[in-house]
């Protein structure tokens, strides 16, 4: 029997981030099953960085360096960044069964009106932190063949949306528990203070993590400290040294430094951006970040290092680290809203109580913020259990875990959607019509906007179904107001701009057509290396 074709979309599958962890151990666990041909676009690595790298499946490069010739073309499209400019090429040469992407939906829009979507099936897994979800979300999910939720929660609020293609099974993160394990760790032997309370949070530094409360929460506890293992500086990110001072805490917070020459980290309050190295001396020690990371190994320590770990955010698509955190034994505290409300009570942590919900002006979904002074109390309640009562609450968050979030079940959920995917709906990748383009077709600028847009896209691109997704919503949007936001302000939008538009996407997919219909060879180093690995 032939193996399906499988091309998973995500970050890098050997980088340190939540996205790299995912596409690592289901591509791992897919492998193992020895039922698929895999590959990957990994979006957040150059073929250098590939180079001397075993991998066990292909992997085709996104990102350029600066110096590369191609960098201006590759910055001139934000969503460049997430695979776009080179999809296309990667599914001509791998000719994918079915495209694989669990990313957010901005991230994957493009996979959904690709002139090659009606040779794949797309199976996608948004992160839904958060209710409304936005109408924009909605009609690219509702282009997806398949939509696998994280959690019970995500399923609930997709499934109230009737047409949307929604998996039966959920699909959470995992954790591999033979590396997040209960350790015993003397807290000085990391610069940590003795008899201090350690606090725990692993969060990227953004605006949806709740950096200031939690350093307003730290205010309040004696003899307790915050070890925040996060970015900085980040572009979209919270100013780390201002709130340090605005909250009076630059001496109970501590971060995690890692040394870009010699590789080694330690912990320490804050010291600056670039600091010195207290193994090699080099002014390079630098906040662990995706590129500058530390192995699961050395994270698995620091969460050993936590008395209690807590999960402050306005809302989570899952939140990895809660199950790390647990499958060391260190009891959760989460924020009761979105995904962190499934994932403290299946590992028996503490549900924080929610302040308010607000209504964000960006994502137009509902926002959570905890009641600090409740958080107080559970920590009290927690510090207050006799020590036989912790250890036991340690084992248990551990067991839970396990039976929760262990990688082999979720590997097992991916191949049951992929086994019930029928390929056979798609069209053959060796198809041999060819799309030749409808240069005759004169347009007709008096139709109103809706028939101008869809005279083009079914007569003239011969692709009817790109009604359906957020491109042409989007043109609509744009013509029917007669602007489109580009940066801080807005510009005229005509007809005349959406022809031009379509009129692009109308030689790309000749251009890609072509290729696929000869034996054109794509004679791209990206392309050379995945097949030489």
């Amino acid at each position: 029997m032939t193996k399906k074709r499988i091309l998973l979309c995500g970050e890098y599958s050997s980088l340190n981030s939540g996205y790299a962890n995912w596409s690592r151990n289901l591509l791992n666990g897919l492998n193992d099953l020895n039922k698929y041909e895999l590959a990957e676009l990994a979006c957040f690595c150059t073929v250098n960085e590939t180079k001397n790298k075993k991998h066990k499946w292909k992997v085709y490069a996104n990102s350029v360096s600066p110096s590369d010739e191609r960098y201006k073309n590759y910055k001139s499209n934000n969503n460049n960044t997430y695979g776009q400019w080179r999809f296309d090429a990667v599914c001509l040469d791998f000719k994918p069964d079915i495209v694989i992407d669990f990313r957010d939906p901005w991230m994957f829009d493009y996979q959904s009106f690709s002139p090659l979507r009606k040779y794949y099936k797309w199976i996608i897994m948004p992160p839904v932190d958060s209710v409304p979800q936005r109408n924009e979300w909605i009609t690219i999910f509702n282009n997806a063949d398949m939509i696998i939720p994280y959690t019970e929660w995500a399923k609930n609020s997709l499934s109230k949306y009737k047409h949307l293609k929604v998996f039966d099974k959920i699909s959470p993160a995992g954790v591999d528990y033979n590396i997040f394990k209960p350790q015993k760790l003397n807290k000085t032997d990391f610069g940590l203070p003795k008899d201090s309370f350690v606090i725990g949070s692993v969060m990227r530094n953004q605006k949806r993590k709740l950096i200031p409360a939690l350093f307003e929460l730290i205010s309040k506890i004696d003899n307790g400290i915050l070890y925040l293992h996060t970015t900085y500086p980040e572009l979209h990110g919270w100013d780390i040294p201002s709130l340090l001072l605005e909250f009076n805490v630059a001496n109970k917070v501590y971060f995690t430094y890692r040394c870009r020459i010699c590789k080694e980290y330690h912990a320490s309050k804050y010291i600056g951006v670039n600091a010195s190295c207290k193994f090699c001396n080099n002014p390079t020690s630098m906040f662990a970040t995706t590129s500058n990371g530390i192995a699961d190994d050395d994270l698995s320590k620091i969460y050993n290092l936590f008395d209690v770990y807590l999960q402050y955010a306005v809302c989570e698509g899952f939140g990895m680290p809660q199950i790390e955190a647990s499958s060391c034994g260190i009891p959760v505290f989460s924020v009761d809203y979105s995904a962190m409300s499934e994932v403290v009570r299946s590992v028996d942590g503490y549900p924080v109580p929610l302040s308010n919900l607000q209504y964000e002006m960006e994502s137009h979904a509902e926002r959570a913020y905890p009641d600090i002074s409740k958080t107080l109390d559970l920590i009290d309640q927690y510090r207050n259990l006799s020590d036989n009562e912790k250890e036991n609450l340690k084992l248990k968050t551990r067991e839970n875990t396990i039976n929760n979030y262990n990688w082999k079940n979720i590997v097992n959920v991916w191949s049951e959607a992929i086994d019930s995917m029928d390929i056979s709906t798609k069209v053959n990748w060796n198809d041999p019509n060819k799309y030749e383009g409808s240069e005759n077709i004169k347009l007709d600028y008096t139709l109103n906007n809706f028939d101008f847009v869809n005279t083009i896209c079914c007569d003239l691109l011969n692709e009817p179904n790109l009604m359906k997704t957020q491109m042409i919503q989007h043109m609509l949007h744009s013509l029917d107001h007669g602007a489109v936001k580009e940066g801080s302000s807005f510009v005229p939008y005509s007809k005349k701009r959406a022809a031009d538009n379509l009129e692009r996407y109308s030689q790309h997919k000749e251009m890609v057509d072509h290729i696929r219909t000869t034996t054109g060879k794509i004679n791209e180093d990206y392309i050379i290396a995945a097949n030489e690995s």
